[in-house]
């Protein structure tokens, strides 16, 4: 999939994850501009903290509260996912907005939590040397 522009990269990530629409789309997202504008590292960011928030890595005592509890994503969307992110960043694109973006402001962003330490499964071999930079 060819990605040349944020709102192509966030329909991805609804393809991906569909609830990330209502993430994306609430009042809390601080990512879109007053003048509805966003970028890359907008769509990132907020993917992240969708990503981070999955119900999957949350603790069984912890209390449900929205937006902090998303729907968790499939293996294989995450297969996809992670696919996607090393072509971008083992490919053409590595020097792009796009790739800055995925380094900058998703990985290094999911890089501390236990959603990142459970990727690390899906990741090729670039995404993870980057990606282990920031995860301890």
């Amino acid at each position: 999939m060819k990605i040349t522009t944020p709102e192509d990269l966030k329909d991805y990530f609804y393809d991906l994850a569909p609830s990330f629409s209502l993430r994306w789309e609430s009042v809390d997202n601080y990512n879109i501009e007053d003048d509805g504008c966003f970028t890359f590292c907008g769509v990132c960011n907020e993917f992240a903290h969708y990503f981070i928030d999955q119900k999957k890595f949350k603790g069984e005592r912890q209390r449900r509260i929205e937006p902090d509890w998303q729907e968790t994503i499939e293996d294989s969307n995450l297969e996809l996912l992670f696919c996607f992110i090393e072509n971008v960043l083992a490919g053409e694109e590595r020097q792009s907005d796009l790739a800055s973006s995925i380094r900058s402001c998703f990985l290094e962003d999911i890089s501390q939590t236990p959603s990142g330490e459970y990727a690390k499964r899906f990741m090729g071999a670039v995404s993870l040397e980057l990606f282990s930079k920031w995860h301890v």
